[in-house]
């Protein structure tokens, strides 16, 4: 089944802020300056070098390269499961392929609302600045994001990272919330 109407973030440039949209001809047709039926203007619109890095992404971005990103994705998920569950920590890897999020929380994360309401943000942000200190720039909110310059050499960085934090963290998270001492 094909959606009416399919938008696209800035991972389609590179990491530009280049969002896009497309669809059915017929909605799309709305808005063909011929017809001029829809007007759709921007502040990101006509962006030479948004457009550069997306004609860049599209040259590059091949179904090998999704694989092994995914690949990738896969592994550093897998790596921070088993620091969790080695230091007995109630962390939780969410996302799929590439995109990876770190959720610490009493209750398996299943959706957005288990996400939003149950992860423990005071330790969220520890862990945040514990891998920046170790050279890991992450959102704060604790999500990985593979890219292509990226291997397993980095992965195996970024899992040994989360570990040396987690074991770092450890005594506080016994002493200030020792209900995310223990497995989900």
């Amino acid at each position: 089944m094909n959606p009416d109407l399919t938008t696209f973030g800035k991972i389609m440039a590179g990491g530009t802020p280049s969002p896009a949209f497309g669809g059915r001809y017929d909605l799309m047709q709305q808005y063909s300056p011929e017809s001029q039926t829809l007007l759709h203007a921007g502040t990101l619109n006509a962006n030479p070098l948004m457009g550069a890095a997306g004609v860049a992404q599209l040259e590059q971005i091949t179904p090998e390269l999704i694989e092994r990103l995914n690949s990738l994705g896969g592994e550093l998920a897998e790596g921070m499961r088993q620091v969790f569950r080695k230091a007995v920590i109630k962390g939780q890897v969410a996302g799929m392929g590439s995109l990876r999020n770190v959720h610490f929380g009493p209750v398996p994360v299943v959706d957005g609302h288990t996400s939003r309401n149950t992860t423990n943000r005071e330790l969220l942000h520890l862990f945040h600045l514990s891998l920046l200190h170790r050279g890991i720039l992450i959102p704060d909110r604790a999500m990985f994001c593979i890219s292509s310059p990226m291997s397993q050499r980095e992965v195996k960085i970024a899992i040994d990272a989360v570990e040396d934090s987690m074991f770092e963290l450890k005594p506080y998270i016994e002493q200030i919330w020792p209900e995310l001492m223990g497995h989900v």
